[in-house]
């Protein structure tokens, strides 16, 4: 190892290698947060890959990361899933660490964006959504999901923002929170820290949501600064108005059954 090398950049390659575990995937999308090394081993690695026709597809690195390798002895990816209405969420996420956030009363539904946000074609930048089977490598989903569907996501930060929330609204009103995860009614979670760096960053969690209506805008709002999960919401049912600073990119899908 090269003097004043980071010790952990051995999990980087890893990551581009496609050998990482889940733990330690979680382990690097952390560290990287706080080595410029590290990011900047990262970048390297992003630019090589793109030149590199023989280089692992990001669904590839995101398998790894997921822990869905090729092999079946290993690990499950990790998961987070909630399908609880609110009213019976405290007793139930205590039991099923699960939630789902019902429609208001004062007439919410779901709106294309927090900041009038530009569509985008699905499997395009700068939002990347995949469809995870069980012990099989993640799929781009191109125009619709299943209501069960076990979804992972990957983002490219072409503003160069410093948060990020991804989200999804169906025609019934309802709103799914991926990142960050809302697990608790009690809480009110932040927005996620972003990568700034180029190319794409694939998110480490496999999100398993039960999707009520027949359409899904599926939203990531990047942020100059942070914000809550329960502020976005009230923005969206006052109409969508816009967030200082926030850029929102939609991804709009069918769901099958």
């Amino acid at each position: 190892m090269k003097p004043n090398a980071c010790i952990l950049q051995a999990l980087v390659d890893a990551h581009f290698a496609g050998t990482i575990s889940a733990a330690d995937e979680r382990r690097m999308r952390a560290h990287l947060d706080d080595c410029e090394r590290c990011r900047r081993r990262y970048s390297r690695w992003l630019v090589l890959a793109k030149l590199d026709p023989e280089a692992l597809a990001p669904e590839a690195r995101l398998a790894a990361g997921l822990g869905l390798g090729a092999e079946p002895a290993k690990a499950a990816p990790a998961r987070r899933a909630w399908i609880v209405p609110l009213v019976a969420a405290i007793a139930a996420a205590a039991a099923l660490a699960l939630i789902l956030r019902t429609p208001k009363e004062d007439g919410f539904a779901a709106r294309g964006g927090v900041d009038a946000g530009a569509d985008v074609a699905p499997g395009k930048a700068p939002l990347h959504v995949y469809r995870v089977a069980e012990a099989g490598r993640p799929t781009p989903v191109i125009d619709a999901v299943r209501r069960d569907d076990e979804l992972a996501f990957a983002y490219e930060n072409d503003e160069r923002k410093k948060y990020l929330m991804i989200f999804a609204s169906d025609d019934t009103g309802r709103v799914y929170w991926f990142y960050p995860a809302w697990t608790n009614p009690a809480d009110d979670p932040q927005s996620i820290a972003a990568s700034v760096e180029p190319g794409v960053h694939e998110l480490p969690d496999a999100i398993v949501h039960r999707f009520a209506g027949s359409r899904l805008d599926v939203h990531a709002l990047f942020l100059d600064a942070p914000t809550t999960v329960r502020a976005v919401e009230a923005r969206l049912a006052d109409g969508g108005a816009p967030i200082d600073g926030g850029v929102d990119r939609v991804v709009h899908l069918r769901v099958e059954r």
